[in-house]
């Protein structure tokens, strides 16, 4: 340890025993152990410091060595320990590797085994997170792909078990406005690192989506994993009432769909299954406020259960959650949300003429209408203009979700048919084209409007 950092560290271990002696007790090897910190506490901490730049010799706050992080996120819980590998090392208490627990620090030797490499937190759920000199940043990481380098592990705080299960979250209603909100946020961060994968829902991989549902459900809330059916839960909230638990939905930039969506945490921090990323991952909202596109707070009594069939017991349903736009009604509407939320799953897919998919892993536009819909027990023919032949033609103002919208190519002059779209409601399209791929555009008022040459209906009245 550096003697500015071990100064600086004695001041601060003199401070937290002048403030917090009542709530530190020893164990028998005559270490300091919290009576007062709880795995949970040191599992959200860690998470919270998630993509906090690598500095060597740094044990915060804005940046971090995996010593140094370790030692910092226990200290900001009134635990005292070193910022040296051989300091923790030789501290707390040793756990055997099947004993492991949320909290527990783990040593890392290198591949050869000759020494103490690094160290990190172990989370649950076969994470631990740690201040990795590679990646420049902290990061969370499978505990499982490196088990076999595990060197060690030890317990700096009291080994007391909870009475929930490791994995369920413990509450605090002085951190968050509710019981539930706390549920959400830390059953969100407990899929931290967790595999991004389009149409996943958990609990193993997630698209971001199926990552706020899979989240929801944790904590007692059923939802349909889809961006369009997350949007119509709950009540609406604006961003400067936004709080922990709330869901967020953003745009794609230019304000004309929604692109991706995740749960607030507080302290300026969302969790969201990242497309580019590869991962579920935490991000500023300050950061994304320009493409901040809603919130809704969704509680256990907006939760969704499936309608019974006809002549059960109507008393056994749930009322429809609260629509935040539109209301639809028609008796193709609820095929329509299927069809919708089966779309959004490929959000991002790219874009080829003539691409097959799945074979290929592309759309173009009448491919993707096709493959959608027949998921959906709707055949429709290959190409845009044999699409345009089936069901019946509708007007502007009758048009409603699930209806295909055909246009002309841009700056065309006949009604040749080039292009195919699915309405989704609240005036966007649902379509694949370019470098997009799979994407939601603005109807009204743009060149989509303009280059219109038929809409017409396929779903049953």
């Amino acid at each position: 340890m550096t003697k500015a950092r071990k100064q600086d560290w004695i001041k601060k271990s003199s401070i937290a025993v002048l403030l917090s002696t009542s709530l530190l007790m020893f164990s028998h090897g005559g270490q300091v152990v919290a009576a007062s910190a709880t795995p949970a506490q040191v599992v959200q901490l860690a998470n919270e410091l998630v993509g906090s730049p690598y500095q060597a010799k740094s044990s915060g706050p804005e940046s971090f060595d995996s010593a140094g992080y370790v030692a910092y996120v226990y200290e900001k819980l009134g635990v005292n320990v070193s910022d040296s590998i051989s300091g923790l090392y030789h501290s707390g208490q040793a756990v055997d590797k099947q004993d492991i627990q949320p909290g527990d620090v783990l040593f890392f030797h290198t591949s050869s085994g000759a020494s103490l490499n690094y160290v990190g937190i172990y989370t649950g759920n076969d994470t631990f997170v740690y201040a990795s000199r590679s990646q420049g940043k902290v990061i969370a990481k499978s505990y499982s792909s490196v088990a076999k380098n595990l060197a060690a592990a030890r317990r700096y705080i009291s080994s007391q078990q909870s009475e929930q299960p490791a994995s369920q979250p413990e509450n605090s209603q002085d951190s968050y406005p509710s019981e539930y909100s706390a549920k959400v946020v830390n059953f969100a961060k407990a899929a931290l690192g967790k595999p991004y994968q389009y149409g996943a829902n958990g609990p193993d991989r997630f698209d971001s989506a199926g990552y706020v549902a899979y989240v929801l459900g944790q904590a007692g809330v059923q939802a349909d994993d889809s961006i369009s059916s997350l949007y119509r839960m709950g009540q609406a909230v604006t961003l400067e009432q936004v709080q922990p638990g709330d869901v967020l939905f953003f745009n794609s930039g230019s304000g004309a769909s929604l692109n991706y969506t995740g749960i607030y945490a507080g302290n300026d921090q969302f969790l969201y299954a990242s497309r580019s990323q590869g991962k579920v991952v935490t991000q500023q909202l300050s950061k994304a406020a320009d493409r901040f596109a809603g919130a809704r707070r969704i509680t256990p009594a907006d939760t969704v259960k499936p309608q019974p069939p006809a002549g059960g017991n109507q008393g056994d349903t749930v009322s429809n959650p609260k629509q935040p736009q539109e209301q639809d009604q028609a008796p193709g509407a609820v095929l329509a949300d299927k069809i919708i939320a089966t779309g959004e799953r490929f959000l991002g897919t790219p874009y080829k003429f003539g691409a097959e998919y799945p074979n290929s892993g592309y759309f173009d536009c009448s491919s993707f209408t096709q493959y959608v819909y027949g998921l959906n027990g709707i055949k429709l023919p290959r190409n845009s203009r044999q699409q345009s032949t089936v069901g019946k033609q509708i007007s502007k103002n009758e048009l409603r979700r699930g209806d295909l919208v055909f246009f002309r190519s841009y700056g065309s002059s006949s009604d040749r048919i080039t292009h195919v779209a699915i309405y989704a409601g609240n005036d966007r399209l649902l379509h694949t084209y370019g470098s997009p791929g799979v994407t939601y555009s603005k109807f009204s008022g743009t060149s989509w409007e303009d280059r219109v040459v038929m809409m017409r209906r396929v779903l049953p009245e």
